[in-house]
């Protein structure tokens, strides 16, 4: 298995539509054990240990879900292109966006979720994708592959 040192974790290209790829796409990626460790301490606040009639109690710590969920979201969403508001103009991926559209777009988020599931269930599709994707930029070509369940 060919391994890139510089990029442990990088992004697939996912299209709207496989059948027009010029209707759009995202580029997403994995949310890590690292960058879910991050998220989690960044998201996640101690709570002092209580003791009760000489019992010790470990208090869970209190978590911002909130957060958390913006920020994997911010994460797994790296690009878009193709993404329209009504009057057909594009809309900028920023961090704002990417939690509009996760929160409120039933669409959107279900796409999001159906592509996070093929990155994480089918591995070997998602490697061979990515050397696609490498070669097609390597190229100079923006073509890039679906990533589809082998």
């Amino acid at each position: 298995m060919k391994v890139n040192m510089s990029n442990l974790n990088p992004p697939a290209w996912f299209f709207f539509n496989e059948d027009d790829p010029e209707e759009g796409r995202v580029l997403l990626r994995v949310c890590s054990g690292k960058d879910l460790e991050r998220i989690e301490k960044e998201t996640s606040t101690k709570q002092p240990v209580e003791y009760k009639r000489g019992q010790r109690f470990i208090v869970p710590d209190k978590v911002d879900e909130k957060r958390r969920s913006h920020m994997i979201w911010d994460f797994v969403v790296v690009d878009w292109n193709g993404v329209l508001d009504e009057d057909e103009k594009a809309v900028k991926c920023t961090t704002d966006n990417k939690i509009k559209l996760m929160e409120q777009s039933v669409v959107f988020a279900g796409f999001i979720g159906e592509c996070l599931e093929k990155l994480n269930t089918d591995i070997g599709s998602y490697q061979k994708v990515l050397e696609k994707n490498s070669l097609s930029s390597q190229k100079g070509s923006e073509k890039s592959q679906t990533a589809k369940p082998a």
